[in-house]
C-alpha cells in the first residue's frame, strides 16, 4: 500500500498502534467483498497525519497546532462532541437513531464526514 501511495506522490500511511485493530478490520472487510469505504477512511487519516508530520519537519513554523482541526473532512465522535458542545455519548445516540450519518470502522469506532455533520447541524437549526 505504501509503495503505491509513494509512487502517486503521497507520503506513506503510518498506522498508529492504537489504530491497527481498526485498520485490520477494515482491510479484512474490503478483502472479503465488503465495501472499501472504511479502509479508505483509515488510510486517508493515516496519510493526512503522515503529511502533517513531514511538513512539520520541513517547516515547523508554518504548521499550526490547533486543538481541533475544523478544516478536516472526517471527524471522530469526540471531535464532533466538542464542536457540538455535547457529550460523546450524545453523538453516538444521534448516529444510532439515524439522525447523524457516520461510517462504522468496526466495533465502536465511527467517523463522521464534515458534510454529513453540516447537514445535521442545519436540520437542528431549522427545528
Amino acid at each position: 500500500m505504501n509503495m503505491l501511495l509513494m509512487q502517486a506522490g503521497y507520503p506513506s500511511a503510518i498506522i498508529r498502534k492504537e489504530d491497527r485493530g481498526v485498520y485490520i478490520n477494515a482491510l479484512e472487510k474490503g478483502q472479503t467483498g465488503g465495501a472499501l469505504d472504511e479502509y479508505y477512511l483509515v488510510v486517508y487519516e493515516a496519510v493526512d497525519r503522515s503529511l502533517n508530520i513531514y511538513l512539520e519537519t520541513v517547516e515547523p513554523e508554518r504548521i499550526p497546532r490547533p486543538t481541533l482541526n475544523t478544516d478536516r473532512r472526517i471527524y471522530t465522535t469526540e471531535e464532533v462532541a466538542k464542536l457540538l458542545q455535547v457529550d460523546p455519548e450524545s453523538v453516538r445516540r444521534y448516529v444510532r437513531s439515524g439522525q447523524l450519518k457516520a461510517v462504522r470502522l468496526g466495533g465502536k469506532f465511527i467517523r463522521i464526514d464534515k458534510d454529513d455533520l453540516n447537514q445535521f447541524i442545519e436540520r437542528l437549526k431549522s427545528k
